[in-house]
């Protein structure tokens, strides 16, 4: 292994149970490297010894103590090669050398290790509490006391010393000089901070955020202290205290707060988005965000909720002043304006999947959701405050809804930019998307395509023109222009007619002619008594916008009564078993959000999709829920913890048994059967011997017709399988492993066979064969000879047989053509764990889920 191999090794671990190995590793790569192998190798050597540090289980013995100590000091005495001087920059190599320093008190380059490395440095500051002959190898006060001689406390240079303070108390390094000078300098210059840090509080900013606001945060139990260099960040309160240097010149204001009760729960807006109940709550926050322009909450304890009142608040009140969001991506911090602008484009940022559009700000029933990403797009149309009361709320109606209502309310039902923005809202979001070939695209947002809201005046077209022309009545018609010699005149219905504008003005020859351009709606509201055409461009253009509109809302059938008769248990399981299959990468993509998040909006996006684009009524979908739910076994999908767990057991007693040799059908390729395991054994602590179940055909040994394994006799094969229906794809496995003359493992899926097992034969070997399936149909199981011709001794054990009602019929076919127009023929009927069966009843439409109505993903084929 490499030193570049043992890096990628390391980097994605999180702290080990295991004292020796990755230590040992680099020991045995690092030591034999020449010197200039060191040197060209130098940022990754830093940085991947660095990160052995951060996942080391804490305290250490004599020997590790030794041994990281040399390790330190050898990295820090490599010399970066010339060529390499004025580009390098590795923050893990200079924290090696500020260690290596401070024998000589030399701390010159702790101000480049806090800039580079930052927080990152708490995982790893235990090495400041190391001990050799009773005396520290690395003594934290050398550089404590190299800040405290700086009598002006900037930003920076108080961050520094509140970090390096936090250490301090965190490992009881006791330092009676130490603690006497910090107490020093918070008595005299009102340093009021460094007392909650000495207590063992918290300073919840990070590095980047205190240099780009000016402002530090500390909380030690319910006491908070807020810290800025600027005054009017606190506004005219008369309580603000002041910070001053050694000369008495002010250098920065704090206040502090006790929080109400101690009865609290913290977030941060990253942790709120994801984890807090989606209620009434939740969402009047979230409007508090909005209409504070509050959003830079991603830090430690930003949100508490008061669990008394269920109330949530912001830890700092003061946080709308703040000129940036920093939110954290990867090591570093991104940021944005701290504002509606700012917080939008962080949303959006597809490439930095912060994964909080998804995020579901208020539920009522599990169908009606009201997104963060939809709220984010309705503030931008509205551009006024959302000021919905709870009280609004319609109970028969989407909450969704309830907020398109709030919109009119606030700007109007009679102002033409509101309804042109709320019609192309609708067009672009939902209308678009009505189609069964539309692909997921970066264009989607997360907004429902329930029965669209529609005020009662959208019935009459020319609502807007009779509001404005008060008495005239009349209706939506189109004109002609023609010429008489050489005036142009209006015709409709082959009547010449009189024009007018809006304010009932005469349109002149010239102005008719302004109008006979092709981009021009020749359409009006025409009062047929006087024989007059009423034109005005804006209002012809909602006119023709509210016919569409008018015709395609007769397509969209979900309303809250139809979802609402629905069972709960009945949606819930479809959200679940799309869930358990998982849906293609792109529909995560989409929403910048990471697969490893909760994202059950998009999967309630999906549905909610798929019963719109088919144009079901509320019989079809309850069909469509018979089908998936009572004629298909789910039970692999979602009610198989306690068959896993049984079958887990007795394959445990086989693996138990020397001679016995067990190992899966195929590689470990995240296949569903390693779903299963790796579920099962991170839930009994880890690694589990039957995560060792792997076939290397070069332990194989043959002798006396006898078959050897790593040297142990083996009497009985067993391939773990997790569901068996028609048997081919375990047929391929067997004739692999064991049969001569088989097909080549072209996609790699199988272990190498033995080659030498395989001319052998296991009858010859007397060597049976147990297939140890989770699920499996009775057919195959009673017919396990004829998957190898009766080659060797083969038997099917499972954990649960399927019944035979999950088959083909002509039910299923009847119910599959009533909804999808036709049905494919697929022998069994099974929901599984991360893939759908290669045959299903279901068209392609529905198990391609690249496609917005795609539900049950199929993974495509290997060629």
């Amino acid at each position: 292994m490499t030193i570049d191999e043992l890096y990628d090794t390391v980097s994605i671990i999180e702290r080990s149970t295991v004292k020796e190995s990755h230590l040992v590793r680099f020991e045995e790569i690092y030591w034999p490297l020449s010197d200039e192998d060191k040197q060209k190798k130098l940022d990754i050597i830093s940085k991947t010894f660095f990160h052995i540090l951060k996942i080391y289980p804490y305290p250490l013995s004599e020997d590790e103590t030794g041994r990281i100590s040399k390790l330190i000091d050898s990295i820090a005495a490599t010399q970066i090669p010339i060529y390499q001087k004025e580009s390098f920059i590795c923050g893990e190599y200079e924290f090696f050398r500020l260690l290596y320093n401070l024998e000589n008190n030399d701390t010159s380059n702790s101000a480049k290790v806090y800039e580079l490395l930052g927080e990152d440095i708490t995982p790893v500051d235990w090495i400041f509490s190391l001990k050799k002959n009773d005396k520290f190898l690395y003594p934290l006060g050398t550089i404590m006391n190299d800040v405290i001689r700086n009598n002006y406390f900037d930003v920076k240079t108080l961050f520094n010393l509140s970090f390096l303070l936090r250490i301090y108390v965190k490992h009881k390094i006791n330092d009676n000089e130490i603690l006497t000078k910090i107490d020093e300098l918070s008595k005299n210059y009102n340093i009021k901070c460094l007392e909650y840090i000495r207590a063992g509080g918290k300073q919840l900013l990070s590095s980047q955020n205190v240099n780009e606001n000016g402002t530090m945060i500390f909380r030690h139990n319910e006491k908070v202290l807020i810290r800025s260099t600027k005054k009017y960040y606190f506004g005219p309160k008369q309580s603000i205290n002041e910070e001053k240097d050694s000369k008495n010149n002010v250098i920065a204001y704090f206040i502090e707060y006790c929080l109400p009760t101690n009865d609290i729960k913290f977030f941060s807006l990253t942790e709120f988005l994801r984890n807090a109940e989606p209620n009434a709550e939740k969402f009047e926050f979230i409007k508090k965000i909005y209409q504070k322009g509050h959003f830079n909450n991603f830090y430690q304890d930003a949100i508490y909720l008061n669990k008394q009142t269920h109330k949530y608040k912001f830890l700092n009140p003061y946080g709308s002043l703040d000129e940036k969001i920093l939110i954290p991506a990867g090591k570093r911090y991104e940021k944005y304006n701290n504002d509606e602008e700012g917080f939008f484009d962080l949303l959006n940022a597809s490439d930095k999947r912060y994964s909080l559009r998804q995020s579901i700000i208020w539920s009522r029933k599990q169908f009606d959701i009201l997104t963060l990403d939809f709220f984010s797009e309705l503030t931008r149309l509205n551009k006024r405050p959302i000021n919905l009361e709870s009280d609004e709320i319609s109970e028969s109606d989407f909450l969704q809804n309830s907020l398109f209502k709030q919109y009119f309310e606030n700007c109007g039902y009679f102002n033409e930019d509101t309804i042109l923005n709320y019609l192309d809202f609708i067009q672009n979001n939902v209308f678009n998307l009505n189609n069964v070939e539309v692909e997921m695209n970066n264009d989607m947002k997360l907004i429902f395509p329930y029965k669209i809201y529609a005020p009662a005046c959208f019935s009459d077209v020319c609502y807007l023109y009779k509001h404005r022309l008060e008495d005239i009545q009349g209706e939506f018609c189109q004109f002609k222009i023609f010429n008489r010699g050489l005036e142009k005149c209006i015709e409709v219905n082959g009547k010449e007619v009189e024009i007018k504008d809006i304010e009932k003005n005469i349109l002149n020859s010239s102005d008719i002619d302004n109008l006979n351009v092709p981009s021009s709606i020749k359409e009006g509201f025409f009062d047929e008594q006087n024989s007059v055409l009423y034109y005005d461009r804006q209002l012809t253009a909602v006119a023709k916008k509210l016919i569409n509109f008018n015709q395609k809302i007769e397509d969209y059938y979900l309303t809250y009564e139809v979802l609402k008769s629905k069972s709960d248990t009945s949606l819930k399981s479809i959200i679940d078993l799309i869930a358990a299959i998982k849906l293609d990468s792109i529909n995560y993509d989409v929403f910048s959000v990471s697969p490893m998040e909760e994202a059950e909006s998009i999967l309630w996006y999906k549905l909610m999709w798929h019963f719109v684009i088919m144009g079901w009524k509320s019989e079809q979908i309850n069909s469509f829920l018979d089908l998936v739910l009572n004629r298909h076994y789910t039970g692999c999908a979602l009610y198989y913890q306690d068959t896993v767990s049984n079958w887990y057991q007795s394959v445990n007693k086989m693996i138990s048994d020397d001679s016995n040799l067990v190992f899966t059908k195929e590689k470990k390729q995240d296949t569903t059967l390693d779903n299963y395991i790796a579920e099962i054994t991170s839930s009994l602590g880890g690694k589990q011997a039957i995560t060792q179940t792997d076939f290397d055909q070069s332990k194989v040994r043959l002798e006396n017709n006898k078959f050897y394994y790593n040297e142990r006799e083996i009497k009985t094969i067993v391939i773990l399988v997790d569901n068996i229906m028609g048997g081919t794809s375990l047929k391929n496995a067997l004739h692999h492993y064991f049969i001569n003359g088989s097909e080549e493992d072209i996609h790699g899926k199988y272990f190498p066979c033995s080659t030498e097992l395989k001319e052998k034969g296991l009858k010859n070997l007397n060597v049976k064969v147990i297939v140890k399936a989770i699920w499996s149909f009775s057919d195959v199981k009673d017919n396990a000879e004829s998957l190898i011709d009766s080659s060797f001794d083969l038997s099917i054990e499972c954990e649960e047989i399927i019944e035979n009602k999950y088959k083909w019929n002509t039910d299923i076919k009847t119910i599959t053509e009533s909804l999808y127009g036709k049905a494919e023929k697929a022998k069994y009927l099974i929901f599984r764990q991360k893939n759908m069966p290669c045959k299903s009843v279901f068209p392609k439409k529905v198990t391609d889920t690249t496609n917005l109505i795609g539900l049950f993903n199929r993974s495509k084929e290997l060629k």
